[in-house]
């Protein structure tokens, strides 16, 4: 089974590339890995009202084993599927990653190993911007 991820700064195309690449080659698309755990169907309440109180949280070891507990989620649940995520390792790392939570993430990359292909999305600035304010 295959997990390409898709990654990038908001605004550069993440979610519309996903869309586009799962529905070319018939693989499951996740968005946003913990929502399955929080809220039902397509919705995104209960996931953006704890992820927003994780991110106010300075301690980064904290941010950092709650995204990586969306990477475990997805291993399990989704490891015998072909999937394409918006954000995977890379994503959390950027947001979060510090020299001193760099065990938590060699431990995740050692269980789960890396997606089979990561693709790394850019736009330039004033592209980004339209796209956030659309």
């Amino acid at each position: 089974m295959a997990h390409i991820a898709i990654e990038g700064m908001d605004g550069v195309g993440k979610t519309t590339t996903c869309r586009l690449l799962s529905e070319r080659l018939g693989y499951k698309f996740i968005e946003k890995n913990l929502r399955f755990l929080f809220d039902e169907n397509d919705e995104f309440d209960n996931y953006f009202k704890i992820r927003d109180k994780v991110n106010a949280n300075p301690d980064r070891l904290f941010t950092s084993w709650f995204y990586g507990l969306g990477n475990i989620y997805l291993h399990t649940v989704y490891k015998d599927k072909n999937v394409v995520t918006d954000r995977h390792f890379l994503s959390n790392y950027a947001w979060s990653g510090t020299k001193e939570n760099e065990d938590v993430y060699d431990l995740l990359v050692k269980k789960l190993g890396f997606p089979d292909l990561t693709v790394v999305l850019y736009a330039n600035e004033s592209a980004i911007f339209a796209r956030l304010r659309n």
